[in-house]
């Protein structure tokens, strides 16, 4: 390779709140946003997959001995998506010869191409630095088609990474008649749930928009009923359409009972098999079992116990070798399904491949001793279901979806992720706003005022709204800024649905383009109020967008103006992983093969803070909350720098420092939003915080001992370092 390639990338900006785009230029030399990605994914956990690296390696030597025996050659093994080359190199030590790998990402060849050189098979493995599907078999593979092609493009969903086609074509132009193909089949396995936690995922459970005082007849449209409206089932059936996917640690997730109020979901099915996928090339001449780029099926589903279907759970199995009995099958099985399979193999931990979870829209009521109506499709990507109380119609329904079964509306849920719905259906979160919107109201009595609120979907400003309303305050005036042409006409319907159009303004600008004449008398703002919420904030402190926007609207606020949160307060505590320190962990050695390349391409990165549902990944806490610096957002960003110390509470090894913020809403702190739950950070929580995993894990052995950290903030990008010093005993 020569040269450099450029490519334009969308980063979001944490000061301005916006997405925007940079150049990347990639290197001989490397690519630095690529190696940074790479750590960022769970690439590492995968190379640290110790069940998977094993078991493609026996399917391999499997493969090669097999075709020795059988053709008295050697196999020429085609590895597809190669990657580090780890697999290419476990068929050349194997014994095969040629060995061709492919890969398409420029960065990632240069990685691999160190690691084949550095392990001493350059000589014995061809790199390609392109697709699969751009081989041209007599200039590429000398005229010779692979014995043997092994991949691993599979994903959480099985076939989001486009494994159909990649073998489709593979099978069809690259591999001889009777090619071994690694994996050989895989089947999708799913599991009908109950769980009021995943709905909570998806539905709104309670009304956004309520006041005690407000007219129970008039306020009875509220945004449930607007959202669900848009969601219900169309179908004649009353289907439930799955179209919201979600990847979960579902070994995090308890089973129980629902009559015994335990557990996160309750199974309401056995494990029903979905999909099958035969990737041998016996395959594609039978109709029966040729992979197929779209499939329908409708699947009868036993239903094991009364109860309300909220989602379905997925795994897969993918059997590395034709026989499914070789020991050689790779599983993502959750624990639930464990307990309902005999002789399963042991739950192995990943973060490469989880689980998926379709939430349905709304509950469908489901019978013990009946059967359900499952309607599944596949396309080379992506899957959809739709679920029914019994089988009736079920053939119907899998002749001829509708687009209106398959896919959800845009609104809201193209806006909102499962977190922030998750925290809209939080009562207790939901309560703190009620009641600060009430107290802003009493602040601004019948004064003539004018409100701004920051943030994106404009939660707060109908919060507000509905209180002014119902207290028949008009001279209060409340606008959102909302720049995405779906977001203001969502909200500008829901403004209208409220009857809260003279109260509520929904102005389709941005912070830096408003002047007085936006506001009501073209008099200053009297206040702005954030939750604050930002579809582009991924770390705890890219919320402070509005602290910011305040600097800008300086020349539009009027004196002694209110400004909520009023505070920041940066809280951090030390826990011990179970398992996602993997995650940055220097690989060295994988499959016996020595990977440093990889490792020196990534370790620049190691330690940067990265945002983490933390509550999927098993920790114990080795210190309480400590608090850094509380932050006065009334004040102008400046940099600072803090040096804390960090009293242990329980020993352990310190793999990792987690980071959030707590808003206070009000000057006097009495409402604050909390940004993790400090007293079970294990419990399922929508909370999003930092982690910055350690290069050098600390074991602290003391409980009297502490650790020193360093903190620094830069207020011209909005941004937090941290410095974990040594541990210091008493």
């Amino acid at each position: 390779m020569e040269g450099s390639e450029t490519s334009f990338i969308a980063q979001p900006n944490p000061v301005t709140g916006k997405l925007e785009w940079t150049v990347r230029e990639c290197t001989d030399e490397g690519d630095d946003d690529f190696a940074r990605d790479l750590l960022a994914s769970s690439y590492g956990d995968m190379l640290h997959d110790v069940d998977r690296n094993e078991k493609y390696n026996a399917a391999i030597v499997r493969a090669v001995k097999h075709h020795v025996e059988k053709h008295g050659s050697t196999p020429h093994v085609l590895d597809i998506g190669t990657g580090t080359g780890i697999l290419a190199m476990m068929a050349a030590r194997a014994g095969a010869a040629p060995v061709t790998a492919c890969e398409v990402f420029s960065p990632m060849i240069n990685i691999c191409s160190n690691v084949v050189n550095l392990n001493g098979f350059q000589d014995r493995i061809t790199l390609l630095n392109k697709r699969s599907t751009d081989i041209d078999v007599m200039n590429d593979l000398n005229g010779r088609k692979a014995d043997i092609i092994v991949s691993e493009i599979l994903d959480t969903e099985f076939i989001g990474e486009g494994v159909i086609s990649t073998i489709q074509h593979a099978i069809a132009h690259l591999a001889t008649s009777d090619a071994v193909i690694i994996p050989a089949t895989g089947v999708v396995w799913g599991m009908v749930v109950e769980s009021p936690l995943l709905e909570s995922w998806h539905s709104l459970s309670h009304t956004v928009i309520h006041t005690a005082e407000a007219d129970s007849r008039e306020m009875s449209t509220s945004p449930v009923r607007v959202l669900r409206a848009t969601d219900a089932a169309t179908g004649p059936y009353s289907l439930a359409p799955c179209g919201r996917m979600v990847d979960v640690q579902a070994n995090m997730l308890t089973s129980g009972h629902k009559t015994q109020g335990t557990g996160h979901l309750c199974a309401l099915s056995e494990p029903t098999a979905l999909f099958s996928f035969d990737f041998t090339p016996a395959a594609q001449v039978d109709a029966r079992r040729q992979l197929r780029g779209e499939e329908r099926r409708g699947i009868a589903v036993p239903v094991t116990h009364t109860g309300a279907a909220s989602a379905l759970l997925l795994w897969w199995d993918a059997h590395l070798w034709v026989d499914p009995e070789s020991q050689g099958t790779i599983s993502t099985r959750p624990p639930l399904a464990e307990e309902k399979i005999r002789d399963s193999a042991p739950f192995v931990w990943r973060d490469h491949w989880m689980q998926s979870v379709y939430l349905l829209p709304h509950a469908v009521s489901v019978a013990a001793g009946t059967t359900a109506g499952l309607g599944a499709w596949h396309d080379e990507f992506s899957m959809w279901f739709a679920l029914r109380d019994s089988t009736d119609g079920l053939e119907a329904l899998v002749v001829s979806p509708t687009s209106t079964q398959l896919h959800l509306p845009q609104e809201p849920y193209n806006m909102w992720n499962r977190n922030r719905i998750w925290a809209m259906n939080d009562d207790t979160r939901r309560r703190q706003y009620q009641r600060h919107m009430e107290a802003v109201a009493d602040g601004f009595g019948a004064d003539t005022a004018n409100v701004l609120v920051l943030g994106d979907t404009g939660y707060l400003a109908l919060m507000l709204g509905a209180v002014l309303r119902a207290r028949g305050t008009l001279s209060t005036h409340v606008y959102v800024l909302e720049s995405s042409p779906m977001a203001w006409k969502f909200l500008t319907r829901l403004v209208h649905q409220h009857k809260l159009s003279g109260i509520v303004h929904v102005l389709r600008k941005s912070v830096d383009e408003l002047s007085l004449s936006d506001f009501e008398g073209s008099r200053p703002l009297s206040g702005i109020l954030a939750e604050p919420y930002y579809y582009m904030a991924l770390l705890p402190w890219h919320s402070l967008v509005f602290w910011y926007a305040r600097g800008d609207l300086a020349a539009l606020l009027d004196t002694g103006a209110m400004l909520s949160p009023s505070h920041a307060v940066l809280k951090v505590m030390l826990v011990e992983c179970e398992h996602l320190h993997r995650k940055e962990k220097p690989v060295r050695t994988a499959g016996g093969f020595n990977l440093a390349p990889y490792d020196d391409a990534t370790i620049a990165y190691r330690g940067e803070v990265f945002p983490c549902a933390l509550w999927e990944y098993s920790h114990t806490a080795l210190s309480a909350p400590a608090t850094i610096c509380t932050l006065d957002l009334r004040m102008a960003p400046c940099d600072f720098t803090a040096h804390t110390l960090i009293p242990i509470t329980t020993t352990g090894q310190c793999h990792a420092l987690v980071c959030w913020i707590d808003f206070g809403l009000n000057d006097s702190m009495d409402l604050i939003v909390k940004g993790l739950h400090e007293s079970d950070s294990q419990q399922p929580s929508y909370h999003r915080p930092g982690i910055q995993l350690l290069q050098h894990p600390r074991h602290l052995v003391s409980h009297k001992a502490s650790v020193s950290l360093h903190t620094r903030f830069s207020a011209d990008n909005c941004d937090f370092e941290f410095i974990v010093d040594k541990a210091h005993s008493e």
